[in-house]
Formats: C-alpha cells, structure tokens, sequence
C-alpha cells in the first residue's frame, strides 16, 4: 500500500519504477501464494466470491477484475467498518471502486443485485476430487 499510488501513476505514464517494480511483485507473490495454498478453491472465497458472482452481469464487463476483487475486500468486510474506513481512502487515492456507483451497477435492479448475493453465498461448485 505504501508504494500503490506511486506505482499506479507510473503504470499511467508507462515507467518502470521502483514503486512500479515493488508492487507488481507483491500482487504476483500474493496471487502464487493463494494459487499455491489455496488451490482450486483459493479463489472461491471470499474478496473473489464477488468476481465470480458478478461476471454474468454485463454492467459491469468494463470493470477490471482487480477492480472487482477489490470491492470484493469490502464486502467481505462486512460490518467491520473500521477496517472499511481505512482502506477507503486508499481506495480514492487509487481509483479502486467503493460503491455500487463505481462498478455501474447503481442502476442495477434488485433481482440483479440479489442474483449477485446469491451466487456469492453458494458453495464452490468446481471442487475437484483428488
């Protein structure tokens, strides 16, 4: 977090810095070890619940997944609104989305939005037998 804005104005204006460098490593190191760790069903749970849910919706086709992922965080937050109001200002600094607003889905109807709930709250239907 200490180097993200850095890194994302230096992805904007295409330098390869230290910041750039520093957290690129970081997003890699962190997704090998929920690959690694977590396995098939690493990305089943929680901040990718939303992602996995949300991608039939086609308001918000145009949001990068690590955007989805992102907002993904803050649902699985919950009510842990101390936590949340750290990380939204970060969110700001970034451009991370934090409301339904920022993921184009204000004008979504109910059933959407519960269509979404719904298959967040379903059990991994991917699992593997070993």
């Amino acid at each position: 977090m200490a180097h993200a804005e850095q890194a994302v104005y230096d992805a904007h204006i295409g330098t390869r810095s230290s910041a750039f460098i520093k957290v690129t490593d970081a997003n890699i190191f962190v997704a090998g070890l929920v690959g690694g760790f977590g396995g098939h069903l690493g990305k089943s749970v929680g901040a990718h619940s939303f992602f996995n849910a949300a991608t039939s919706v086609p308001e918000i086709h145009s949001v990068l997944h690590g955007s989805q992922v992102a907002y993904g965080i803050l649902v699985q937050l919950g009510q842990k609104t101390e936590e949340i109001e750290k990380l939204l200002p970060f969110y700001q600094s970034i451009g991370l989305p934090s409301s339904l607003a920022d993921l184009h889905l204000d004008k979504a109807r109910e059933e959407t939005l519960t269509q979404i709930a719904e298959r967040m709250a379903q059990p991994c239907r991917s699992q593997r037998r070993h």
